[in-house]
């Protein structure tokens, strides 16, 4: 048998076999599947910081785009980004100043609560925003090939802008309920300070979104831990509380969030800068919290479109 003819029976010995496992021989394409890589792939850890900084200007526009959006839809509108922490103080007044008579001894009781209520809750939304973050952000996930890491990076960028008024009205508010009137140059201090929760809070998000992402029922755990912070980082009362119980003081002064919010009224309320050493622990927590988190959220990365 000539060679051709070989082909030729091979050719027909082939399409049998295609005809018999019930395909069509003209549908048949060979592909080189050699240069192809898995669609929801993880890069390594350089090249996804550098595409994370490429969309740089996406997350900074995506950030502004959702902040400010509290009163949307209502009378007074955007009215309420001021009257928001006005009102939620003035309830804290009522209830921790005078029902509970935590004012005691304190000669500007509403400056101190006024800044603890605004720090903390930049500090806290890390937590809150983080929660279930991935699942909230499937569609876009699915929809387009992208560092996963710029969800929680705009979510963040969003709360930067959200919390510039609350802090705003809350400095307004702690200088003219002041004894003596006076703007100490220390006010200044607040500016590094709000950058540094920031930083903080998005380390918050990648940690909890990635926990979340991979163990729904976290999400319980983290609500219940951001309403205990509350109560053990001194929004409403001072450490002189816990005179006596040395363990207790040590565990509120560990808190990073208890030192934001005593740094802020130290250098509002008495025109006096935090140590050396309060910055230097402000600073590390701030700047090691985002740096673990960024690993520990790339680590899951092609897992993030199968979250469900």
């Amino acid at each position: 048998m000539t060679d051709s003819k070989q082909v030729e029976q091979t050719e027909r010995e082939f399409k049998v076999g295609l005809h018999r496992l019930g395909e069509s021989p003209q549908t048949v394409t060979l592909v080189d599947d050699s240069n192809l890589n898995p669609l929801y792939s993880r890069p390594n850890l350089w090249d996804y910081l550098k595409q994370l900084v490429w969309y740089r200007h996406f997350i900074v526009f995506e950030g502004r785009s959702k902040a400010n959006q509290n009163g949307t839809g209502t009378a007074l509108g955007r009215a309420w980004i001021i009257l928001d922490p006005l009102l939620q103080t003035a309830l804290y007044v009522l209830v921790f100043g005078v029902i509970l008579q935590t004012s005691r001894g304190m000669e500007n009781f509403v400056g101190f609560l006024v800044l603890g209520v605004v720090f903390f809750q930049n500090s806290i939304k890390g937590i809150n925003s983080g929660n279930t973050l991935i699942q909230k952000s499937q569609g876009m996930i699915a929809s387009f090939q992208f560092p996963i890491a710029v969800i929680p990076s705009a979510s963040v960028m969003s709360s930067f802008f959200n919390g510039l008024a609350p802090v705003g009205v809350g400095l307004v508010v702690a200088l003219l309920t002041q004894p003596e009137i006076a703007l100490p140059v220390s006010v200044i201090g607040i500016i590094p300070l709000y950058v540094f929760v920031h930083l903080f809070g998005f380390g918050c998000t990648l940690w909890v979104a990635r926990f979340t992402a991979m163990v729904p029922d976290l999400k319980s755990v983290f609500s219940i831990a951001s309403r205990a912070l509350f109560f053990l980082s001194g929004v409403f009362f001072t450490i002189e509380r816990f005179d006596g119980y040395e363990t207790l003081q040590t565990l509120v002064r560990l808190n990073p969030i208890y030192q934001f919010l005593a740094s802020a009224r130290l250098m509002v309320l008495e025109g006096v800068w935090p140590s050396a050493e309060i910055w230097g622990y402000m600073a590390l927590w701030s700047l090691l919290l985002p740096l673990t988190g960024i690993i520990f959220f790339w680590a899951g990365e092609d897992k993030y479109a199968l979250v469900k």
